[in-house]
């Protein structure tokens, strides 16, 4: 009877965690394929946060470290904004848009983060709401 309540228990936690959490399990090439709104964000989000991080932990000395973490922070946020204009339906040259200043706001808000991706799939590949 106990070890029955601590599966069903086991469970409800796992479905919980799945819930909250991003698919990150799905590693894709970069500049590749779709991602979700909230893969995007989730994974914006996060880069962010760890960038901060580097930042204000970094010694002043250090330049030839803190020029690396943000050579891979460009990239992989271009990554992430290409993802994301794929499940748009939009080629990934508009990620120039990304760049222009205030408009970069409106952009990332309201496009990257506000729109729903096409359904189904389309020329960048599968829909990332589906189950494959």
């Amino acid at each position: 009877m106990k070890n029955n309540q601590h599966k069903q228990r086991n469970k409800l936690e796992d479905t919980k965690i799945k819930a909250v959490t991003p698919k990150a399990s799905k590693i894709q090439p970069l500049f590749k394929g779709r991602i979700s709104r909230s893969e995007f964000a989730w994974s914006y989000f996060m880069f962010v946060i760890v960038l901060i991080v580097a930042q204000v932990s970094s010694p002043e000395n250090d330049l030839g470290l803190l020029f690396i973490v943000r050579v891979v922070a460009i990239i992989f946020t271009a990554s992430l904004i290409v993802q994301r204009l794929h499940d748009l339906g939009r080629p990934s040259y508009h990620y120039w848009l990304s760049i222009i200043p205030i408009y970069n706001i409106y952009f990332i808000l309201s496009d990257l983060c506000g729109n729903r991706g096409q359904v189904g799939p389309n020329k960048y590949g599968n829909d990332p709401l589906k189950n494959n």
